[in-house]
């Protein structure tokens, strides 16, 4: 159950710190609530910290936004359908509108 917690924490601290614009710090705690998720099997929230990711990764300009988006696709596509492929396919739009400066953190909901 600790880790459950921490990933849940992490994961919105991780939210915060990327709407303040502190996209290298939130980089870091996604990577480490991924690394939770992944660790206790939970492909849903690993898939939305993906989602997350994508976004980070968009507005810094990193090559790597490719790579997360289709393993968030990937993770989220075998999971019975829920609000997070929601968020996911709504993300892919905007993204797809969008410049790296204005992907702000539109493409995630959070509870």
């Amino acid at each position: 159950a600790g880790h459950s917690q921490r990933a849940s924490l992490l994961e919105r601290w991780a939210h915060q710190a990327q709407q303040q614009g502190r996209l290298t710090e939130a980089t870091d705690a996604l990577e480490e609530t991924l690394a939770l998720y992944r660790e206790q099997g939970e492909n849903v929230g690993a898939g939305r910290v993906l989602i997350e990711l994508t976004i980070v990764l968009w507005r810094l300009g990193d090559p790597r936004r490719e790579e997360t988006i289709t393993e968030a696709l990937t993770l989220l596509e075998a999971e019975p359908p829920g609000p997070e492929l929601v968020d996911l396919l709504r993300c892919l739009v905007q993204l797809a509108r969008t410049s790296p400066r204005t992907a702000e953190g539109t493409c995630t909901s959070f509870p």
